[in-house]
């Protein structure tokens, strides 16, 4: 079952409407330089899987940042995301870029138009599951078309109950009101064991190639010759899904 994490923390109601505002924020604050994004995992990942030359969507691409690095590696890239406000202030950066707003329930491409989607940490932050979003991203594939699919991890760390406290402490009506908070918490996102994942993408009508652990938390290396962070290291090398905070599912259409 899926671990369903929430939020909420200052004097204003926080709903599903501020979605959008919340990315906006985190945003505004997080545009990378493409020199990192190539020497990062995921680009490794996504040069070894997806068609090169292909037409690819990035489903959720805030900023546009992949599709800038895509377009700029020779694919015919494309992005859509939610927040009109952050599509409109790339476009006004990046006209040539293929950027639209929409909703990844329901997006507005033609059946089999690309060869390949991606989509970073999206399909978890909609209350009603990615079963909805999966589906468009599986119809807008053509036969054969890869997904790269990100999502938080349920990992084994989290699952010794720590994180489950932290969780139930942010719900606490009671705790709420002692600390100053007079709304209820809102959901955030869900996170999903590897094999849970498995299940969700191959209910999805995909074929999946593999799951890979991605992205520790920097916060768990820091400061990186910390004992904490040399053990953290020794682990992760053993068990490789002890720490992940990410998922990547690369999925091919039947």
């Amino acid at each position: 079952m899926a671990f369903k994490q929430h939020t909420g923390k200052g004097m204003v109601p926080d709903d599903s409407s501020s979605m959008a505002a919340q990315w906006e924020a985190v945003w505004a604050d997080c545009e990378q330089n493409l020199e990192d994004l190539e020497q990062s995992t995921t680009w490794a990942l996504l040069q070894s899987h997806l068609p090169q030359g292909g037409r690819i969507l990035e489903a959720g691409c805030g900023t546009g940042q992949w599709v800038r690095l895509l377009a700029s590696k020779g694919y015919n890239a494309y992005g859509i995301d939610f927040s009109e406000r952050t599509v409109r202030a790339s476009k006004t950066k990046w006209p040539d870029l293929e950027l639209v707003v929409g909703d990844l329930r329901s997006m507005p491409y033609q059946d089999g138009f690309f060869d390949g989607v991606m989509s970073l940490g999206a399909v978890e932050h909609d209350v009603q599951g990615p079963s909805a979003a999966l589906a468009e991203m599986y119809r807008v594939l053509r036969s054969g078309g890869i997904l790269f699919c990100t999502v938080p991890c349920h990992n084994i760390a989290r699952h010794l109950g720590a994180f489950a406290l932290k969780d139930w402490a942010r719900r606490n009506r009671w705790l709420r009101r002692l600390k100053g908070y007079n709304y209820d918490s809102v959901f955030w996102q869900y996170l999903w064991t590897p094999r849970e994942y498995a299940q969700i993408l191959t209910n999805s009508g995909f074929e999946v190639i593999r799951l890979v652990p991605l992205e520790l938390r920097k916060s768990l290396l820091t400061p990186p010759q910390s004992f904490k962070a040399r053990i953290i290291r020794c682990i992760q090398k053993h068990y490789p899904w002890f720490t992940p905070h990410m998922i990547a599912g690369i999925c091919r259409k039947p």
